[in-house]
């Protein structure tokens, strides 16, 4: 999920982290990995792409557009999503498929099946091996109400 921390510094327990979970996805194929939003973008930098600062903030609910790869999976068009980050993955690495854009952050999600294979043309989607979402998903309207209402009192 989420951290205060940014997927790109150079410290010890981040580079940890992304060693770690590089060897996991290439190590364990039958392993399902779900990376949101700082864990999407330590699965990004650990599988050949890079996370870095975007410039600005992309917050609260956003409508993100799914790719036609995005809208198989998801069954929409677009879907909303609670958003709350600076950085982003720029691209999507190797081996990946994009599943969504937003203005803010061009990679909202990002999926890799099973076994490297491509989605293109089947019918049957291949079996998911990582799944991807730069926004929290996780985020219902009562987690989002305490976590206004903590910072709200910190802020005072």
């Amino acid at each position: 999920m989420g951290s205060a921390a940014s997927a790109y510094e150079d410290v010890e327990w981040i580079n940890k982290l992304v060693s770690w979970t590089a060897r996991l996805a290439t190590t364990k194929p039958q392993i399902k990995i779900i990376g949101i939003c700082f864990g999407h973008q330590i699965i990004a930098r650990a599988l050949g792409g890079e996370c870095v600062p975007n410039g600005k903030w992309e917050v609260g609910v956003t409508e993100v557009s799914l790719t036609p790869l995005g809208q198989r999976i998801f069954g929409a068009d677009t879907f909303d999503i609670e958003q709350m980050h600076r950085d982003h993955v720029p691209t999507v690495p190797p081996t990946f498929h994009l599943l969504g854009s937003t203005p803010v952050s061009q990679n909202q999600g990002m999926v890799r099946f099973a076994d490297g294979r491509a989605a293109v043309g089947s019918d049957a989607l291949p079996p998911v091996h990582i799944l991807t979402l730069q926004g929290h998903p996780e985020f219902t309207a009562g987690i989002v109400k305490e976590i206004v209402d903590v910072a709200a009192i910190h802020a005072m």
